[in-house]
């Protein structure tokens, strides 16, 4: 969960529409560790998928050893072959979400750190600002800048996290549905016999 400062003066000086109102809602739902638990559960399974295709390889050369001529044989090599192929293309799709993520995770981390710095520094001035009436003008100033400034750098940071998710997401689902494709095929497909 996201520790955040107290931006009360800087809402109060900005008159409802500082940094706990206008960019606070977003950064506060956004869960860095999630992101980063869910990468290591991924390559937890990815080290799975990775021995049963160094088992696959195991088997297609103990298979070729014990039956090393035929139709059938070269047949069920090649499904062998081909199977390899679509595990090492499942584990670098797989992997490369996986970077992404860890740099979406980073990212965030980065967005909320800049919003606890600028508003850890800046709301303890606007407080004092508001204390005297003279300097009143100079709190909301400073509020609504520091606000604007925070809101268009999580604003700019957001819509390229969002280009890249649905930029990967389309990428990695046709990769996902290719693969399916190819592993279907090479299940259904029926061995020469010989």
């Amino acid at each position: 969960m996201f520790a955040a400062p107290g931006s009360t003066a800087m809402d109060i000086a900005a008159h409802g529409r500082g940094p706990g109102t206008v960019v606070l809602p977003w950064i506060a739902t956004t869960e860095p560790q999630t992101l980063l638990q869910y990468a290591v559960e991924l390559t937890q399974r990815m080290s799975r998928l990775i021995a049963l295709a160094e088992q696959v390889e195991q088997n297609k050369q103990a298979l070729r050893q014990a039956w090393p001529t035929g139709t059938a044989s070269d047949g069920a090599i090649e499904k062998l072959r081909a199977m390899l192929e679509t595990f090492q293309r499942i584990t670098t799709t797989v992997q490369n979400l996986d970077t992404q993520m860890q740099t979406v995770a980073t990212v965030l981390q980065l967005v909320q750190q800049a919003y606890r710095s600028v508003v850890g520094s800046v709301d303890p001035t606007v407080r004092a600002l508001l204390s005297n009436i003279h300097t009143r003008p100079a709190a909301t100033a400073l509020a609504l800048s520091a606000t604007a400034g925070l809101h268009g750098y999580v604003q700019g940071v957001r819509t390229q996290l969002d280009q890249i998710a649905f930029a990967q997401i389309a990428t990695l689902g046709a990769a996902l549905v290719t693969i399916a494709g190819e592993l279907d095929t090479l299940l259904r497909t029926d061995t020469p016999r010989g």
